[in-house]
């Protein structure tokens, strides 16, 4: 979910000279906060218990696609940098409803994201 507002503003540069423009604001649900969280949640998991194997699903809904650019998980131009020593496998996901399923594979040490 997405609220954009757009509001008419005055740039003052100095004291002589000031021109008229627009401000943008957009709120967002947290869709792309709430899906890192969860990857950088099984990532830490995966660091402290690296013999444990983990497997888990979670249903999320995206308005936009989200993939993963070399360390950063991306939304638009908004990105989260994924600090994880333990490759990371994920697939892109479609604007829509997803259910993920989350993996360590502990024989691999790899985290796979599908």
């Amino acid at each position: 979910m997405e609220i954009r507002i757009s509001l008419p503003v005055a740039l003052k540069y100095n004291e002589t000279f000031a021109t008229e423009g627009i401000m943008y604001v957009y709120a967002v649900k947290g869709e792309l906060e709430e899906f890192y969280g969860i990857v950088d949640y099984l990532c830490e998991n995966a660091k402290n218990f690296p013999q444990k194997e983990i497997k888990f699903s979670k249903l999320f809904h995206f308005s936009y696609p989200v993939e993963m650019v070399n360390d950063r998980i991306c939304m638009l131009d908004s990105c989260k940098v994924v600090k994880c020593d333990i490759p990371i496998r994920m697939k892109r996901f479609s604007s829509g409803d997803h259910q993920i399923d989350f993996v360590y594979d502990a024989t691999d040490r790899e985290i796979r994201v599908s």
